[in-house]
This record gives structure tokens, C-alpha cells and sequence, in this order.
């Protein structure tokens, strides 16, 4: 099946947004900016204090993170996507090799289990400098920064200010390229404050203002994600190293324990279908071919286009009452991998399976 093919399948887009020149020649600048100077600028890491911008606004902000508590589910699979074509960028894989934190199951349940629950918090409190979420950002960028460092010092290359552009993409990119076609409940006005909420969250991690992917209106922040999953993400994606194949198995099948509705093919197809809805006019040749997939796989894939096309679409009445429904499946199983994950203790084991979200090791 080949791309184009999964457009006219999968869903009818909506009109591209029009742009004027002047906004595409912005939008393009910021491109060439980030591939060019964002890729030899180190992340800014060392600040001895960590403060929150000048332009923080505490209204926008929880704005940004009611979005999240109304689409739980909608937003993690958005971000699931996101970590996927992570691991095709070359630069982000080798650090992660490197930190030998996620290159099996059992240590991918423990990283990305961290990883949610940090993002958890950053969406639940208020960024007071005593709050919960101020000491999961610090204990965030001291682990960015430790691991930048190292791998520096192994001669692998520091973390650039375009990996954390990339890195604000897989946790917000689909969100908003997709919003529509996953069932995301939203208004301009949250969506507005959705950026603000990653703006903040960027720039306090490390990324300078300029390189911010969130620092510009809605509609400026959609056109350089789409230009990044064009430039970037896709023609990655489309070669699919061994390192990619490796590290993207850890991933999905360590998130299992979690969701055991993830199925690793089955869910690398899905996020061609959110491709496919972000960038109908491609110019590359991404071939899907779900004819392989075991009749298990087949039905999970299935059964989760049907969820995001027929079930939460917001013009449909019903879809309120399955996006509490999925949510709140996606809030226990977050309940169960903070408190008692026991699918992991069954594949894991007890110890192996135990994981802090404030400490940092190499495996």
C-alpha cells in the first residue's frame, strides 16, 4: 500500500490552510534556522538557576494543560507517534544508544514509564519554583544534561538545539497537525494556550527562544511542524535503519505493560495514517504493507482507526461520552504504572520492572 493510497483510505482532509508569502518565507527562515545553526548550537544546559520565561502566562499555561486533561487519550497516542519518529533522527538515536536506557523492553517499560509520568505532572501542577512540576523540569534537564555531556565526552555529540526542537515536536507535533483526524476536543483559544504550555515547558528544558517550535501563533507553529515531518522526520522514517528497528521495538513493546493495545506493527502503521493526514502532498514514497500483519495485529490496527475516524471526531454527539471512556482507561492505566505495574512484574519481574523518575543511570 503505498502513501497516497493510505490518504484517500484513511480519511478525507480538510483544506490546507492558505498562506501568504510573507508567512511562508517566515515559516521557511525558521527552517533553515533550526537545520542550519540549530544543528551545531549545543542545548542550553547550564544555567546555574532555572526560571520561568518573562512571557509566562499562568492563564494561557492552564489553558494549555486543560487540553490535556479533556484528550488524555487522544494526546498520548499522538505523542506515542512522536517518540516513534524520534528514534529515526540519527543524531537523538545515537544518544539514546549511548545512555543504554532504552535499547530493550524492560528498559524502554522503565524509561518511557518515567517519561509519561514526568509529562504527567508537567500537565497536572501549577510551575510554581516550589511545585512538583518545577522539580520534575530540574531533575528533566539535569538528566539532558549529564547525558549530553557524556556522550559528548564518548565523542558522539552534544544535544543541539535542533534535537530539542525535534524532541518539543514528538510530544506536541501530531497534537497539532492531527488534531482533527485523532479526535482532539479543543477551540483556537486552548490551542493558543497548548503552545504557550510548550513554549514554557521548551525554553525552561533548554531551548533558546529562537529555536522554539511553539514561539509564534498557531498557525506559523502547524506550518514548521508539517515543514519538519517534510524535511526531516519522513525521510527518515522512510529508511528505517537497523539502530531505528532495534530501538522503535524496545519502545513499543515496552509501552505494553502500560497499554497492552499497543501493537508494535500494527501502531507503526497507524502513525503512517497520521503522516499521511499531516502532509498530503509529499514528495516521498513511504510503503505500507499491513497484509503482513497476523490477524491480531490486524484487529488491534483496525479497531484503532475505527476508534479515531467513527468514535471521537467531535462532530459526532457521542464522542464526549467515548473520550471520557478512553480517558479514563488511559488514567488507570497511568494509576497502575506509578503505583502497581503488574503486567511489567509478569514480564520483568518485580525488581527489574521497578523504575524512580528522579534518578539517572547507564545501565
Amino acid at each position: 500500500m503505498k502513501f497516497q493510497k493510505i490518504i484517500c483510505d484513511s480519511y478525507v482532509l480538510q483544506k490546507s490552510e492558505e498562506f501568504e508569502q510573507t508567512e511562508y518565507d517566515a515559516v521557511e527562515k525558521r527552517l533553515q534556522l533550526l537545520l542550519k545553526e540549530g544543528s551545531k548550537t549545543p542545548a542550553d544546559f547550564d544555567e546555574s538557576e532555572m526560571t520561568l520565561p518573562d512571557y509566562y502566562d499562568p492563564v494561557k499555561f492552564r489553558l494549555g494543560q486543560n487540553v490535556f486533561r479533556k484528550n488524555i487519550f487522544t494526546m498520548m497516542i499522538a505523542k506515542l507517534s512522536g517518540l516513534l519518529l524520534l528514534l529515526t533522527v540519527p543524531s537523538i538515536l545515537d544518544i539514546l544508544k549511548f545512555t543504554k536506557q532504552s535499547g530493550n523492553p524492560c528498559t524502554a517499560f522503565r524509561r518511557y514509564a518515567a517519561t509519561i509520568l514526568h509529562t504527567c505532572i508537567w500537565y497536572k501542577n501549577s510551575p510554581d519554583e516550589d511545585s512538583e512540576l518545577f522539580v520534575s523540569l530540574k531533575n528533566v534537564r539535569k538528566k539532558h544534561c549529564i547525558a549530553s555531556k557524556r556522550s559528548c565526552e564518548a565523542g558522539i555529540g552534544r544535544i543541539s538545539q535542533l534535537d530539542m526542537a525535534l524532541t518539543q515536536f514528538g510530544f506536541m507535533g501530531f497534537t497539532l497537525l492531527c488534531a482533527d483526524y485523532l479526535g482532539v476536543a479543543t477551540n483556537d483559544e486552548e490551542l493558543d494556550g497548548l503552545l504557550h504550555f510548550w513554549r514554557v515547558i521548551g525554553r525552561t528544558l533548554g531551548t533558546e527562544e529562537r529555536f522554539n517550535l511553539c514561539n509564534g501563533t498557531v498557525k506559523e507553529s502547524k506550518a514548521l511542524c508539517r515543514r519538519l515531518l517534510e524535511e526531516i522526520f519522513v525521510p527518515y522514517y522512510t529508511k528505517k535503519s537497523k539502530d531505528f528497528e532495534e530501538m522503535s521495538n524496545a519502545l513499543l513493546e515496552g509501552l505494553w505493560p502500560i497499554n497492552p493495545f499497543v501493537n508494535n506493527k500494527s501502531f507503526r502503521i497507524f502513525t503512517c495514517h497520521l503522516i499521511a493526514s499531516a502532509i498530503p502532498n509529499n514528495n516521498h514514497s513511504l510503503d505500507i504493507d499491513d497484509t503482513s500483519l497476523s490477524l491480531y495485529s490486524k484487529i488491534i490496527l483496525y479497531l484503532q482507526l475505527f476508534v479515531h475516524k467513527h468514535l471521537l471526531p467531535v462532530h459526532y454527539w457521542w464522542s464526549s461520552i467515548f473520550r471520557a471512556h478512553f480517558n479514563n482507561q488511559m488514567k488507570i492505566g497511568f494509576y497502575l504504572t506509578e503505583k502497581f505495574p503488574f503486567l511489567a512484574y509478569i514480564l520483568y519481574g518485580r525488581k527489574r520492572s521497578y523504575f524512580n523518575i528522579y534518578k539517572f543511570h547507564f545501565d
